[in-house]
């Protein structure tokens, strides 16, 4: 017989389950958690490629990579990544591509979340390509 935890209230554990363990709750209340209220916060973030503590902890089985940016990177290569986060993420890189194209921008590092975003982009096709080689 195991013994069952009680998940903790879920106001109190959201954001942890959202976010990262504040070191309050257990890993075993954080799972009967997740297991009780997990459904509330599976898709908190989902759209471009992010997903909470709780889905990368329990419905992954790993921690999420502790650069936010390479969490889409690693979902592609787990085959996780929707194909509508996809398009988001085609979408961001497109217009980043059009506002470089505009040349030097009015300030110093105008261009850096533009240059990111195309970054992220092609490291996403990347781990796509070499996951599913149907992707290339």
């Amino acid at each position: 017989m195991t013994n069952r935890v009680t998940p903790p209230d879920e106001v109190g554990v959201a954001l942890d389950l959202l976010l990262e363990p504040s070191g309050e709750y257990s890993l075993e209340e954080l799972e009967a958690a997740w297991e009780a209220y997990g459904h509330r916060h599976a898709n908190a973030g989902v759209g471009r490629g992010w997903r909470s503590w709780g889905y990368w902890r329990f419905e992954i089985g790993e921690d999420p990579p502790e650069d936010r940016l390479q969490q889409p990177v690693r979902l592609a290569e787990l085959g996780e990544l929707t194909d509508e986060e996809r398009a988001k993420l085609a979408e961001d890189a497109q217009r980043s591509c059009e506002f470089l194209a505009k040349g030097p921008p009015f300030y110093h590092g105008a261009d850096r979340g533009a240059q990111e975003k195309l970054d992220l982009w092609e490291r996403v096709q990347r781990a796509r390509s070499s996951s599913d080689p149907a992707a290339a």
